[in-house]
C-alpha cells in the first residue's frame, strides 16, 4: 500500500483548463447516445494537456463502446453528473476502459449507472462500470457504480501488454448492486482502496464485495 494526498478542485465550465463535453455535443439532457461525443472531448483534451469536465446532466454512453482514456487523461465530474447506459444484449462491456496507460484521475463526483434493470441479454457476467487493465497512476475518487451486469471496478491485465496495474487509488467509491463483484483485483502493485462502500452485490457468483484473485 502508498499512500498520496491528492486534493481536488472541480473544474470551472468556462476555464481555458478545461475541455467541456457540452461542447462537442454531449446533451446531457435526453436519451440521445453522447458516447462518441464525450470521447472526442477526452481525446483532445489529452492533446492539449487540458481537462475533461462533465457538468451536471445525465449522459447516455452506448456500453458496447464505452470511453477508452488515453495516457494524461483527467475527467472531472460535476456534481449531478451521470453517465447512463443504453440498454444492450451483450454481456461484455467496459463503460470507462483504462487500459495500457499512465497518469489518470477521474475526480470530483462521478456517478455510472449501467444497465442491469433494463439489460436485453441472459447471458455473459462481464459487464465492467471502470475497467483498469496494465496501466499505472490511476487514481478515481467518490465514484458511484451500481447496476453493472459484471463489476463496478476491474482491475486486470491486458493480453499482450503488462502483467499488473501499478499505483492505483481509489477513495471513497461507493459500489451498489452491481451482478458479480464490487471491485475485482486481479493484478496490482501498490493498490490502495480507502473507504470503500460495497453494498448489494448479488445475481452471479462470486457475488463478493471485494474478490482478491
Amino acid at each position: 500500500l502508498f499512500s498520496v494526498v491528492m486534493v481536488s478542485n472541480s473544474a470551472n465550465a468556462s476555464s481555458t483548463d478545461v475541455e467541456n463535453v457540452v461542447n462537442y455535443g454531449a446533451t446531457g439532457n435526453d436519451l440521445s447516445d453522447d458516447t462518441k461525443n464525450i470521447q472526442n472531448a477526452i481525446n483532445t483534451a489529452t492533446t492539449s494537456g487540458k481537462t475533461v469536465f462533465i457538468p451536471k446532466g445525465s449522459y447516455f454512453i452506448n456500453p458496447t463502446i464505452g470511453l477508452r482514456l488515453n495516457n494524461n487523461t483527467e475527467i472531472n465530474f460535476e456534481s449531478g453528473a451521470k453517465l447512463i447506459s443504453l440498454p444492450t444484449t451483450n454481456g461484455f462491456y467496459n463503460i470507462i476502459k483504462i487500459w495500457n496507460v499512465s497518469n489518470i484521475k477521474i475526480t470530483g463526483y462521478p456517478t455510472i449507472v449501467w444497465d442491469r434493470d433494463i439489460h436485453k441479454g441472459t447471458s455473459g457476467e462481464w459487464g465492467m462500470g471502470i475497467s483498469i487493465k496494465s496501466s499505472n497512476s490511476v487514481y478515481v475518487e467518490n465514484a458511484n457504480i451500481s447496476n453493472c451486469w459484471g463489476d463496478g471496478i476491474y482491475l486486470g491485465v491486458l493480453d499482450g501488454y503488462q502483467l499488473y496495474n501499478k499505483d492505483i487509488v481509489l477513495k471513497n467509491v461507493n459500489l451498489d448492486n452491481n451482478r458479480r463483484q464490487g471491485i475485482s483485483v486481479i493484478s496490482a502493485i501498490n493498490l490502495k482502496i480507502e473507504n470503500p462502500t460495497v453494498t448489494n452485490t448479488n445475481g452471479t457468483n462470486p457475488q463478493s464485495g471485494i474478490d482478491i484473485e
